[in-house]
């Protein structure tokens, strides 16, 4: 199908030729999961998959052309990985309180060793990086990465960025 188009990178309408193979919602959005098959548009690493969302689709014209489905993209998508953000296997953190909570609520938990009631070390199955960031980010100290060090590492460098930033603006 060909598809007008507002990317949220760029802001300009663009028509882009797609064979929709998955429809998903996430986060309170449906996208359309396609794979790009106008020139120009391609995303080698990927496939040439990308993911749209249906809000910015101003119009969607029928191509008359048939695709087989990707079962595999298919099968990604329905495991939650709609977008190609990083992931992040053998993630070990700890935590205690909502950060607990929060992290057996929205992550995919592999096990739980409770340490204390309200306390435990848990290990994840594979994730999204920015997934484990953000909880890391917004719980108060109550949740640490304990494995893998180089998301440790990134975790402490976008602390230190927010705190930078947030000391900027109080100047």
């Amino acid at each position: 199908m060909e598809i007008t188009y507002i990317p949220i990178r760029r802001g300009k309408k663009e028509t882009i030729t797609i064979e929709p193979h998955v429809l998903t919602f996430c986060n309170g959005t449906w996208y359309v999961r396609g794979k790009s098959i106008t020139p120009g548009k391609r995303n080698p690493m990927h496939k040439d998959f990308l993911t749209f969302a249906l809000h910015r689709i101003l119009e969607a014209k029928p191509s008359g052309k048939l695709f087989e489905p990707d079962l595999e993209e298919i099968s990604s998508v329905n495991e939650g990985r709609t977008f190609d953000f990083p992931m992040c296997l053998g993630i070990k953190l700890k935590a205690s309180g909502m950060a607990l909570r929060q992290a057996l609520e929205s992550l995919p938990v592999e096990s739980v060793d409770y340490k204390y009631p309200d306390c435990a070390e848990v290990t994840l199955k594979e994730v999204e990086e920015y997934k484990v960031i953000n909880l890391i980010l917004v719980s108060e100290g109550k949740a640490e990465i304990i494995s893998p060090d180089p998301l440790r590492e990134k975790a402490l460098m976008k602390a230190r960025a927010v705190v930078r930033c947030l000391e900027q603006v109080s100047k």
